[in-house]
């Protein structure tokens, strides 16, 4: 296990790096190296990924606009287990959005994450697994499957539940998967 600022530094030179979250353990990258979470996980391609944040201020600059509907949103559910769905502003890269115009949003409810959070900037974010098998949600089950990627130092497990998903469709909320967070 890693201590936040070897984790940051791990993310600078590009690597992957596991973290904890309130939901379910997260695959984390520099938005630009986001493609190695897609190796890693064997992601369908067209899948985008989120982006998990310190704060609202770092989720402003990932937005095209910024509506006081999302704002009373954020507030109730963040930090926490919700990801907004909204318009990608035009620095987020492709490799997140996969073309799609949205990009999925969430403040994770973690203190050591939070703490690379707040030096790195929004990170690209998945849950640790395989794709198509479930969340893993302890350490020895991760580093099992995944031996050569670091994880940040921290209680891993959260709620075992991944966070809930709705997205902004012009006059309200649409829930895409129900978590723990109730609109």
């Amino acid at each position: 296990m890693i201590e936040p600022a070897t984790c940051v530094e791990q993310l600078r030179l590009g690597r992957v790096v596991i973290v904890p979250t309130d939901t379910v353990p997260g695959f984390v990258a520099l938005p630009q190296q986001a493609e190695f979470i897609y190796q890693i996980k064997g992601r369908d391609p067209l899948k985008p990924l989120i982006l998990l944040a310190a704060q609202i201020e770092d989720v402003r600059d990932c937005i095209e606009g910024w509506l006081d509907e999302w704002e009373v949103l954020a507030r109730r559910g963040w930090p926490g287990p919700l990801t907004l769905v909204l318009p990608a502003g035009p620095g987020v890269p492709f490799q997140i959005h996969r073309g799609g115009g949205t990009v999925g949003v969430r403040i994770p409810a973690h203190p050591q994450t939070l703490t690379v959070l707040r030096e790195t900037g929004p990170l690209a974010s998945t849950s640790v697994n395989r794709s198509g098998e479930k969340a893993l949600l302890n350490t020895a089950e991760i580093q099992r499957q995944f031996p050569r990627l670091p994880l940040l130092a921290g209680v891993y497990g959260g709620s075992g539940q991944a966070s809930t998903v709705v997205l902004w469709q012009g006059e309200g909320w649409c829930v895409l998967r129900q978590g723990s967070f109730r609109l």
